[in-house]
C-alpha cells in the first residue's frame, strides 16, 4: 500500500505543477490554456478521489494509474 500512496503523491505532485503552467497562461489570456486548466482539475478531482480511497484501504473508483503501471511492466519484459 505504501508504494501505492507514494505513487499517486507523485501523480499528483506532477499534475498540480502541469496545471500551475497552464493557470499562468490561462490567467494571461490564452484560451486553449484554459481548457486544458479545467480539463486537468476534472482529472486531479479524480485522482484526489483515489488517493483517498488509496489511503483509506479501499478500492478506487477509476483506472487512472494502473492503467499506466502495466504499460510500464510490459516495455520493460
Amino acid at each position: 500500500m505504501t508504494d501505492r500512496l507514494n505513487e499517486y503523491y507523485l501523480h499528483t505532485r506532477t499534475l498540480i505543477e502541469s496545471i500551475e503552467i497552464d493557470s499562468v497562461k490561462a490567467a494571461a489570456g490564452n484560451k486553449a490554456a484554459g481548457v486544458r486548466l479545467r480539463k486537468s482539475l476534472r482529472y486531479l478531482k479524480n485522482v484526489a478521489s483515489d488517493y483517498i480511497n488509496i489511503s483509506l484501504g479501499k478500492e478506487t473508483k477509476h483506472e487512472l494509474i494502473e492503467h499506466n503501471v502495466e504499460e510500464s511492466d510490459v516495455e520493460e519484459s
